[in-house]
């Protein structure tokens, strides 16, 4: 199924092709945990769905400052 996100970090729009069925989305937009409804997706693909992120954006935008926090709290910063 082609999806076409927007990502809430930068605005790029995004067109991927994601190995799911409409069956999913429709279980998803009516409270199925995303995990549950697309259980083959995988956890960037997933992303992809909540934010329209996809890994580059998620690397620069929360993983490493995420690291650095975590590096900064195991110095004694």
């Amino acid at each position: 199924m082609k999806v076409t996100k927007r990502s809430m970090f930068t605005g790029k729009i995004r067109e991927l092709e994601l190995p799911c069925t409409s069956e999913q989305f429709a279980n998803w937009k009516n409270g199925a945990p995303i995990q549950d409804a697309f259980p083959t997706l995988s956890i960037d693909q997933r992303e992809f769905l909540l934010t329209g992120a996809w890994e580059d954006e998620w690397d620069t935008y929360i993983r490493e400052p995420e690291e650095a926090f975590e590096e900064e709290l195991s110095s004694g910063e």
